[in-house]
């Protein structure tokens, strides 16, 4: 358990800890830095592709009280971690899942019964499951974020959060927010915390004020369209 002491350490005693904090605290202002476009299409693709994860690690991630628990399953020998370029497939002669890597110059195989991925897929438009989604794609009505040749992922939104349909049009009546749109925005998987001003809580409050203002809006101006239920 000797890994998880600088977990237990103040900011004030350990350095690495101290950076991990500083990180963290500046995830916010990375997000502004970075939202529509705020990098060119290389320092983009880079940040998506290279420096993300390397964040996570350092400043995001379980709490302490989780890899505790991890390192406890790996000592009794009931999880094994594999190497990275890991090779997953089914194996039907004998009915189980085999992985395998080969990372390290060595080969290192397992079999298991249950494959789990616990991960969180990045949003692509083009192989989303929602029927919602694939039919408007398909007529046009959403389009991917880029940034230049630079597909990240999500949807395009314009900064009010209204829908870019395929030819940059705006969608005054439909607007976006959270996973769908990572790409224009960052870290829209992370949840909000208690008693904190999130950007994914004023995301939500300027969508539910737009529509609110949208209704009160066509109800002076063309009352006719305003369906009054009994």
């Amino acid at each position: 358990m000797t890994s998880m002491r600088p977990a237990a350490a103040t900011n004030k005693r350990d350095p690495v800890k101290a950076v991990s904090e500083m990180l963290r605290d500046l995830n916010d202002i990375v997000r502004h830095a970075v939202y529509y476009c705020g990098l060119d299409e290389q320092s983009q693709r880079s940040f998506f592709c290279d420096w993300v994860s390397i964040n996570n690690i350092l400043a995001a991630g379980p709490p302490k009280e989780r890899n505790m628990q991890l390192l406890a399953l790996l000592e009794a020998g009931i999880v094994v971690i594999f190497e990275t370029d890991l090779e997953v497939w089914l194996d039907d002669e004998r009915a189980w899942y085999r992985a395998s890597s080969s990372r390290f110059g060595y080969l290192h195989e397992d079999c298991f019964d249950v494959l789990v991925q616990a991960r969180v897929k990045a949003f692509d438009l083009d192989w989303s499951p929602s029927p919602f989604l694939a039919a408007r794609t398909q007529n046009g009505i959403f389009a991917p974020f880029r940034n230049a040749s630079f597909v990240p992922d999500g949807i395009a939104i314009e900064r009010s959060l209204n829908v870019l349909e395929a030819h940059g049009m705006s969608m005054k009546i439909m607007w976006a927010l959270g996973y769908v749109v990572e790409g224009a925005h960052h870290y829209t998987y992370v949840l909000p915390c208690p008693l904190s001003n999130s950007r994914s809580l004023r995301d939500a409050t300027t969508v539910a004020r737009r529509m609110l203002e949208d209704v009160i809006l066509r109800a002076v101006t063309h009352p006719e369209e305003i369906e009054v239920l009994p």
